[in-house]
C-alpha cells in the first residue's frame, strides 16, 4: 500500500479543498486502518469509527458521505454489518466543484435519505455569517454573541436545524427569520426554530 504517498496526495488535495477538521481526521483514520490492514478495502462499523474519533455516529455518517463526495472514499453498508470502505487512489488534487447529492438526516439514530439538498460549500464560515446577519435589520450589536453562538451550534449540530435536524438548505432565510427572537433570549438558553410562536386557530 502506497501510504506515504497517499497522505501526500491527500494534503495536495485539502489545500485546494478544504474538507473540515472532522472529515481530516476519519479520513487520515481510514488511511490508517487501510495500511495496517494492508488493503485499500476494509470493513469497519461506525461504532468504532466513533468510538476511536470520539465523534457521535451521526457525525461519522455525515463525514463518511462527505468523503464520498470529495471522490476521496467510496463505502456501501448493509444493515447490522459493518460498513465497507474503498480508499480511491485516482482522485483529482485541484479545486473541485461539489456535486449536489441528496443529503441525510436522522431519525433514530439512523441515516435517511432525505429530499432536502445542500452542497458542503453551502456552509458558510464564521465572518461571512456575521458580515450578512449586520446587513440585516433586526441586527444589535449586543446580540452579536447570541448570533455567534447559534452559528456554533449549527456547526456543532452538521449544519441541521435544532430541532428536528434537517439541513438548513437556506442558512440567509433561516437566521433572518429567528434573528428578531434571538434578542429575547436570556442569554443562556439558545433559541431553537420550535420557541417561535404559533398562532392557534380560536
Amino acid at each position: 500500500m502506497y501510504y506515504l504517498e497517499l497522505i501526500q496526495r491527500f494534503w495536495m488535495f485539502n489545500q485546494n479543498n478544504p474538507i473540515g477538521a472532522t472529515a481530516v481526521s476519519m479520513y487520515l483514520y481510514l488511511l490508517k486502518t487501510g495500511y495496517e490492514t494492508d488493503s485499500y478495502d476494509f470493513k469497519i462499523s461506525d461504532i468504532m469509527v466513533g468510538n476511536e474519533l470520539k465523534i457521535t455516529r451521526k457525525t461519522v455518517k455525515i463525514v463518511k458521505l462527505k468523503l464520498k463526495d470529495s471522490g476521496l472514499i467510496d463505502f456501501s453498508t448493509k444493515n447490522g454489518t459493518a460498513c465497507i470502505y474503498k480508499l480511491l487512489l485516482n482522485y483529482p488534487t485541484e479545486a473541485i466543484q461539489y456535486k449536489q447529492n441528496k443529503v441525510m438526516s436522522i431519525e433514530d439514530g439512523e441515516c435517511i435519505i432525505d429530499d432536502h439538498r445542500l452542497r458542503y460549500k453551502e456552509i458558510p464560515t464564521l465572518s461571512e455569517f456575521l458580515t450578512y446577519v449586520r446587513t440585516l435589520k433586526p441586527y444589535q450589536s449586543q446580540i452579536e454573541t447570541k448570533v455567534i453562538i447559534k452559528y456554533n451550534h449549527w456547526l456543532q449540530n452538521n449544519w441541521c436545524s435544532d430541532n428536528t435536524n434537517r439541513p438548513i438548505n437556506n442558512w440567509k432565510a433561516t437566521i433572518k427569520s429567528i434573528l428578531p427572537y434571538l434578542k429575547d433570549m436570556d442569554g443562556t438558553n439558545e433559541m431553537v426554530l420550535s420557541d417561535i410562536p404559533k398562532i392557534n386557530r380560536p
